[in-house]
């Protein structure tokens, strides 16, 4: 699958959208699962924060997003989480199960198997 940048309207319609919801977000509106429910899946995840970063990444199993293939992958920064659910900069994800005892080099480094990139 070969990577096809997006068109400069779409990332400003993913970025309008963005920062409406977190503007939502911030005013205490929580998304309900109709909100979320053509959102990716990821389970098994983990959170780690890489070495200079502010905001935390999520990685493991990814399913149901329109641009990637099933499977492992590391997303974007963290910009806001919930029950359930966390807000990227460019999608929702609906969070399964995390892993229940992630491996720690991983965990801390976010390093681990090479994977798809952020979604």
């Amino acid at each position: 699958m070969r990577y096809k940048p997006l068109p400069l309207a779409e990332i400003a319609r993913f970025n309008h959208r963005r920062n409406a919801d977190l503007a939502r977000l911030a005013a205490g509106w929580m998304p309900s699962d109709d909100d979320l429910a053509g959102a990716p899946t990821l389970s098994n995840w983990i959170e780690y924060m890489p070495r200079g970063e502010t905001r935390p990444f999520l990685m493991r199993h990814l399913k149901g997003h329109p641009r990637q293939i099933d499977g492992w992958t590391q997303t974007e920064q963290v910009l806001a989480k919930g029950d359930g659910w966390v807000r990227l900069h460019h999608t929702w994800l609906r969070l399964g199960p995390p892993d229940a005892a992630p491996v720690g080099a991983e965990a801390e480094a976010g390093r681990g198997r090479a994977g798809a990139g952020g979604s």
